[in-house]
């Protein structure tokens, strides 16, 4: 029996201790690169610091250091829509001399307004990075579909970044680390494919538009404009629209995101009830089409005055 106590004790204590060490952690681990794969995930790899007042500048962020009040960020940032300016800190370390210096920072999606990233030098100058959807495509340092900076590692010592991140949109950010080369591969990869959709796309409007002009009929027009919104859809998801269609136009960029939800779901409503003959067949139902196309409607227009950060968490 007292042995049984004895070991009940341990295992408390053992427990004890181990609470206490994980309740002093402050930081995330530095995280240790290798030539091998080429590629990582950065979840669970940023210290997260949210300010409120969003006021706080990379200075007083430097100054307050260990005691600046970031905690562990669990997973990716997810914060839904929010008037606060988020911080995110990532310690890197290159394993050996033999891993690449340079490295690439890759974030999605694309709607994110404001992202800057922040370099302290060891000789004290700070280098800032800019990117985000109210910057001109043109005017980005890495013309990439997605956001994206470059991030080079001089030595084998530890260096910490700084994100700062704010948005009238929805705040979500993953972010993973590429070596150049693997990054080329990717980006290829993923350029065919999506060249290889889009064309798709196009194919699908243009056998549509031809069937349009044919027969004349209006629920033919409507999936017109729903297969155009699609792909507007995609492009404007994966930052093509930017890239291609909008290079110097960063207000239509940044204001499609919210458009392309109620243009969708206001076309697809449009052709379901017109192809069904709601109006005729389904007096009720088509009532309730019709009270989605109208919300559709206001909603669209609450987006065009800039008021999009209230009505889409409805």
């Amino acid at each position: 029996m007292l042995t049984i106590h004895f070991r009940c004790f341990h295992l408390a204590l053992v427990l004890v201790v181990w609470l206490s060490l994980n309740a002093q952690q402050t930081h995330a681990a530095t995280l240790a690169l290798n030539s091998e794969p080429g590629h990582l995930s950065l979840s669970s790899q940023f210290d997260l610091l949210e300010d409120k007042s969003a006021s706080l500048q990379i200075r007083d962020i430097l100054q307050a250091g260990e005691h600046a009040g970031f905690k562990p960020l669990k997973g990716n940032l997810n914060a839904s829509y929010s008037k606060s300016v988020f911080w995110l800190r990532l310690q890197l370390q290159r394993s050996d001399v033999n891993v690449p210096r340079h490295w690439l920072l890759e974030m999605t999606p694309v709607m994110l307004d404001d992202i800057r990233l922040y370099v302290p030098a060891a000789d004290g100058t700070l280098e800032e990075h800019r990117a985000g959807d109210r910057l001109p495509f043109s005017a980005l340092e890495i013309q990439h579909h997605y956001p994206s900076f470059s991030i080079h590692l001089p030595d084998t010592a530890p260096h910490t970044v700084y994100l700062r991140i704010a948005s009238t949109s929805a705040i979500f950010l993953r972010a993973d680390l590429w070596t150049p080369i693997r990054f080329a591969e990717r980006s290829n990869l993923l350029s065919n494919m999506m060249g290889a959709y889009y064309g798709i796309m196009l194919a699908m409007i243009v056998y549509n538009l031809l069937l349009t002009t044919s027969y004349r009929d209006r629920s033919m027009l409507y999936y017109l404009l729903l297969s155009t919104a699609t792909l507007i859809a995609g492009m404007t998801v994966n930052g093509h629209m930017g890239m291609y269609i909008a290079p110097d136009w960063p207000w239509l960029v940044d204001i499609l995101p919210g458009l392309i939800q109620p243009l969708i779901t206001l076309f697809v409503s449009l052709f379901i009830g017109n192809f069904l003959h709601l109006s005729e067949k389904m007096p009720r139902i088509y009532v309730v089409f019709r009270l989605i196309q109208a919300f559709c409607l206001f909603a669209i227009l609450l987006i065009l005055l800039g008021l999009n950060r209230y009505i889409a968490p409805a």
